[in-house]
């Protein structure tokens, strides 16, 4: 049995998960990363993508491998997926990278290689074009070149802003009601270099060209996202851009690994799923749209002098082997399916402060209604540490004002159990309500309304 946190209170049962179909449109993002490159194979996987209520498949579109001699494009790999992810009720998202080594000056066909430059760039902006025209009717979102800031391209941030604009100026042309978002930046957290960037679409008139402002967060305490999200909010909010942010990447390994972002640290499974769900739920909570990095490990093998390959990138929510073949899902793929039932669209942020949590260490609280009903929906944890192994919750106290629960049941995202919170453990005094002795781990915990969620026995 996988590793669970022990929750003493009596259980009722499990959460009865949405899927893609029950769950429509959807607001959460999964990634269907590096099939441009080879490293994964959708076949091998795509069965449980409807498993997850999600509403956007990330694919990265390929220049390379749809262009192997100039001037001749085929489509065929790409229109599989993006037929695939219709045909599942998704959305697909194309992302406009990498470069394509048949050109001078056309870079590299992976992280890390250049932005195209010269003949390479002309060329570059042929595929695009010929691509949103292939498209059109199928694919309305696209994104830009994904990390440019990485690596060693050395690109300013005027050529990155530039190189957007161009890019985006092909796309309108093909498609005007096209939805765009900027920068897909590696370097989350230097929120000054990001008002740089927001400032240079603004000299160029371009800043409300976009629909999403995408930027991929890895940290290893998830908890300190948050601030640096306020920071880049009120950045766009100064310029007035009409664009939101958009989390376009941002997952955990599930074991020590010696590549890739979140190196070095001896993840688990267990610990996986915490940093997924304090991840994703905090973009929830901030009103920041958010992509799940990604549906399924990948072989990331050393090919490019300027990527950072040799190893098996394990931030999937499926287990797989170096020939791409799926083993099985992990904790986190459950967990994943659990938050995506709990958390969608209609699942609304109750701004300010609405709740405390009392505990022997800092913690983070939100709280959200549904929209239709009401309902009320509190997620609580231990902030202080990068997530651990434990599973033996200590307490804590959390309270309410102005925000109550008739009925409410425990649930635990991991494993989708749903617990009785005992009658004992809840008092009311005026507008507070309390919740006494709570359990209180290092990862999410979430009140609900009994009526809110559908339980299996």
């Amino acid at each position: 049995m996988a590793d669970q946190i022990e929750i003493d209170y009596p259980l009722l049962g499990d959460l009865a998960l949405k899927t893609a179909a029950s769950a429509g449109r959807g607001c959460w993002t999964l990634g269907c990363e590096t099939l441009d490159r080879d490293y994964a194979d959708f076949d091998a996987y795509k069965g449980y993508i409807p498993q997850l209520a999600v509403g956007t498949l990330r694919f990265q579109a390929g220049w390379a491998k749809t262009e192997k001699r100039p001037g001749v494009y085929d489509f065929a790999w790409l229109d599989a997926l993006v037929d695939s992810a219709i045909s599942m009720g998704m959305n697909p998202l194309l992302e406009t990278g990498y470069g394509n080594s048949i050109y001078p000056g056309g870079g590299g066909p992976d992280i890390g290689c250049g932005l195209p430059q010269g003949e390479g760039r002309q060329a570059y902006f042929r595929w695009v074009r010929e691509m949103v025209l292939h498209f059109r009717g199928r694919v309305r979102d696209y994104a830009m070149w994904n990390e440019p800031d990485s690596g060693r391209q050395n690109q300013t941030d005027a050529e990155i802003v530039e190189f957007n604009i161009d890019t985006t100026r092909v796309i309108r042309e093909e498609l005007p009601d096209a939805r765009i978002g900027a920068l897909s930046i590696a370097d989350f957290s230097n929120v000054l270099r990001f008002g740089r960037y927001i400032n240079l679409f603004h000299e160029r008139g371009a800043l409300n060209e976009y629909d999403w402002f995408i930027f991929h967060a890895y940290k290893s305490n998830p908890d300190l996202i948050g601030d640096v999200y306020r920071a880049m909010k009120a950045t766009l909010a100064f310029y007035g851009a009409r664009g939101k942010l958009r989390q376009g990447e941002a997952g955990c390994p599930s074991e020590l690994t010696t590549r890739f972002a979140m190196r070095g640290i001896d993840w688990s499974e267990l610990s996986q799923c915490k940093w997924n769900l304090r991840h994703y739920i905090t973009d929830h909570a901030l009103g920041v749209d958010s992509s799940i990095f990604t549906i399924c490990d990948f072989n990331h093998p050393q090919r490019s002098k300027c990527g950072p390959g040799g190893e098996i990138n394990r931030k999937g929510l499926l287990l797989a082997d170096a020939e791409h073949r799926v083993i099985r899902p992990k904790q986190s793929f459950q967990a994943m399916r659990c938050m995506t039932t709990l958390f969608d669209e209609e699942t609304l942020p109750v701004e300010g402060s609405r709740a405390s949590v009392l505990a022997e260490r800092f913690s983070t609280v939100f709280t959200w209604q549904r929209r239709k009903t009401g309902d009320a929906l509190l997620a609580y944890w231990s902030r202080s540490e990068v997530p651990g192994n434990g599973t033996r919750p200590g307490t804590a106290v959390v309270v309410t004002r102005d925000f109550s629960f008739n009925n409410p049941v425990l649930v635990d995202p991991v494993t989708g159990r749903v617990f009785a919170i005992p009658a004992d453990r809840i008092r009311r005094e005026g507008d507070l309500q309390w919740f006494l002795d709570l359990p209180w781990i290092d990862s999410p915990l979430v009140i609900v309304e009994r009526q809110a969620i559908s339980i299996l026995n």
